[in-house]
């Protein structure tokens, strides 16, 4: 009986949902879902005990129609880690573990930070090192057999992610603007938890302070760096896609 109900999973997933959940919406009011989302997440101790996640997602309102618009919201991330818990029966830190990690010949562990009562904390609380995470790129491109014994992303994702990515529909927020404005071309979208799918098939995804991983699969090319700059104002991201367009096509 939530605003979740009548919303496709796609719509969730390609951070489409229609709810009034934008990341630009933290700190409008304490009592908005984003702000709440965020403080449940990492602890608040004035928080009254007892609150989860779930409390946040519940408090979400409509402001649009499912599908019509990208807006990136860490609510529909997790809403995605849910539905994929509830589908397989294990724990998100199981299904990264089993799919991803273990499969990828990683040097370090991957850090899940997790709520006071045990969820997986998603506004930004995953950790890992910066070798690791361009060896998680690699996964996307022809080279993945150096850093994996076996596939791990299939062969027709990347249609999959082309098809779905529309410029059209990115929202008003701080992020989609920023997209807009410092990569500076037509034709690339959002899809499938990325930032940025370009029509040549590279990926961007940013985050929330500055981080970044660019995978470029035709030139078999991965850039990734780390930052920490607050509310990632330091944006040069673009100079990743030039890397790969200047060096390698």
């Amino acid at each position: 009986e939530s605003a979740w109900a009548k919303i496709k999973v796609a719509d969730i997933l390609h951070q489409r949902s229609g709810l009034d959940i934008s990341e630009s919406r933290l700190g409008s009011s304490p009592d908005h879902p984003v702000s709440l989302f965020y403080a449940i997440g990492f602890g608040d101790p004035s928080l009254p005990e007892g609150l989860s996640l779930m409390d946040a997602l519940n408090k979400a309102q409509v402001s649009g129609e499912p599908g019509a618009r990208y807006e990136y919201a860490s609510l529909n991330t997790y809403v995605v880690t849910l539905a994929l818990e509830n589908i397989t029966g294990k724990p998100f830190e199981d299904l990264v573990t089993e799919y991803i990690w273990s499969q990828a010949g990683m040097e370090g562990d991957g850090i899940l930070g997790l709520t006071v009562n045990g969820e997986p904390s998603s506004p930004g609380a995953f950790a890992a090192r910066l070798r690791d995470l361009a060896r998680f790129g690699m996964l996307f491109t022809s080279s993945w057999d150096i850093v994996a014994k076996q596939r791990v992303i299939s062969e027709d994702y990347f249609g999959k992610a082309r098809v779905a990515a529309k410029q059209d529909i990115y929202g008003e927020d701080y992020m989609s603007q920023r997209l807009i404005k410092d990569f500076a071309e037509e034709g690339f979208g959002a899809s499938y938890q990325w930032d940025a799918v370009f029509p040549d098939g590279d990926l961007y995804k940013s985050g929330r302070t500055g981080q970044c991983l660019y995978v470029s699969p035709e030139t078999d090319t991965v850039v990734v760096f780390y930052s920490s700059s607050y509310q990632a104002e330091v944006w040069v991201h673009a100079y990743a896609r030039e890397i790969v367009k200047q060096l390698f096509r």
